[in-house]
């Protein structure tokens, strides 16, 4: 893997060690075909290059986001839309082509007018309802990037205006895409990368920093296969060997006989006093925890829990991997907030003008969001616990004045510590003597409590 062991061979080898000069990562070959078949290769063949691609992202997508900010009936149709679109699919698949190869595109497919240029800018304002056709993911083999802008004072700085997808100037309005946030700009991919740079400007391969480990936990896997194999050795010696071969001695073939008895039968009659038969077994010794080691460290340096990776109980005293799971949980929030999110959004922005027009979507999608359901849930004891705090908090602070007895029982309607509202009711009529306590129940407000405490506020209650 490294040339000279990564070090210099001379003095203090630790002091003038250098970085790995022969791999066969593809990271380092120019030839961008041989780097993404290379790829292609590791994905179809092995499954732990197929987690390490697949897991994120099917985490990413495995719960329904929620569409908020627009009325329940047009978030329906959205959603409707949305699946009518095979965008679960798709979006898959261009994520994993985005993390294997390192970007990819989605075309948006509208039905044009007549003249109309695909270089041209897709205007929302002539989008007509039922004018969308589909969204199609290309791959980045057939993607280039011949237009971005240079100057690094400019507004628009390093973003595409075009892409030529499969020899067609598109604009960039027309795709959506997935670049694989490139860590420099295409100009510097130049002088930092050695000409090693996409194409179509894009990022990196997730395979590129971990293929030299990947190759290793393959490696170990198949020596501990052969070691499997070789586990039990016969040895057969015998007298004056080499006379026996010279002379095609009946003799030999004899004793070939018996090495495939014993091989077969396990065992075999041996007659005679210069012939002696030995069997060596190979020790396994710490084979199995060197095996698991390494895939545990291709799991680590892969962000993907063990508990996910390899299926595998957390491991120490005491161990739930719930730390682990929560921080991995965290980082696919973040992939769905920072990835996925502005797609779905620019799908939207065209979904929405084919089901209504793009006046009537204009004025309806000016608060529209897009919300991830956690994916990490509390125990329930770990709720019950949250829930005495709050209670603890809330009649601490209504005891000493600063809040009322009505917030606090707001206050804890949206923690859920209150689990029926009729309990709830008459909690609020009979021990505060409120006459409309169900109206109170319908000004609860799920967006949180501040909301809430700053309409008490505004209707001049008194907190």
């Amino acid at each position: 893997m490294l040339a000279g062991h990564g070090a210099s061979g001379s003095g203090d080898r630790g002091a003038l060690q250098h970085a790995a000069q022969a791999t066969s990562n593809p990271y380092y070959s120019n030839n961008f075909w041989y780097r993404w078949q290379e790829y292609t290769r590791w994905y179809m063949t092995s499954w732990e290059a197929r987690k390490i691609i697949d897991i994120p992202v099917d985490d990413a997508l495995r719960l329904p986001f929620e569409i908020t900010g627009v009325d329940t009936v047009l978030a329906t149709e959205l959603l409707s839309a949305y699946e009518s679109f095979d965008l679960d699919r798709q979006n898959r698949r261009a994520l994993i082509q985005e993390r294997l190869y390192g970007g990819c595109c989605q075309t948006i497919i509208v039905k044009g007018e007549d003249g109309e240029n695909l270089r041209d800018c897709l205007v929302p304002e002539r989008i007509q309802p039922g004018d969308l056709e589909a969204f199609n993911v290309v791959d980045v083999s057939l993607i280039t990037r011949p237009d971005y802008d240079q100057n690094p004072f400019s507004a628009g700085y390093d973003k595409a205006d075009r892409y030529i997808v499969n020899g067609v100037e598109a604009d960039i309005s027309r795709l959506v895409v997935f670049d694989g946030s490139p860590l420099i700009n295409r100009a510097a991919m130049n002088i930092l990368q050695n000409f090693r740079y996409n194409p179509a400007g894009f990022g990196e391969s997730k395979l590129a920093p971990l293929y030299d480990l990947l190759v290793r936990v393959v490696g170990t896997q198949q020596a501990a296969y052969h070691l499997v194999n070789l586990s039990s050795v016969l040895l057969v010696a015998t007298r004056k060997l080499m006379s026996l071969e010279a002379t095609e001695s009946p003799a030999l073939d004899k004793l070939e006989e018996i090495c495939r008895h014993i091989s077969i039968y396990r065992g075999a009659v041996i007659d005679g006093d210069d012939v002696s038969v030995q069997q060596h077994s190979a020790s396994f010794g710490s084979v199995p925890e060197l095996v698991m080691s390494f895939a545990q460290l291709l799991s680590a340096a892969s962000d993907i829990p063990a508990t996910r990776f390899l299926g595998q109980a957390p491991g120490g005293l005491n161990a739930t991997g719930e730390s682990d799971l929560q921080n991995y949980y965290n980082m696919i929030d973040s992939m769905q907030r920072l990835r996925l999110k502005p797609v779905l959004l620019k799908q939207f922005s065209v979904i929405g003008p084919h089901l209504m027009g793009f006046e009537r979507w204009k004025e309806a999608s000016k608060s529209l969001d897009i919300v991830f359901p956690p994916l990490w849930n509390e125990s329930s004891q770990v709720k019950a616990e949250n829930a005495r705090t709050y209670a603890e908090i809330f009649r601490a602070l209504w005891a000493e004045g600063i809040i009322k007895r009505d917030v606090v029982v707001k206050e804890l309607i949206q923690r859920d510590v209150f689990q029926t509202g009729e309990q709830v009711e008459d909690f609020l009529a009979e021990e505060m003597d409120l006459p409309n306590a169900s109206e109170l129940m319908q000004t609860v407000d799920p967006s949180g409590p501040l909301a809430e405490m700053e309409k008490l506020a505004a209707s001049g209650a008194n907190i």
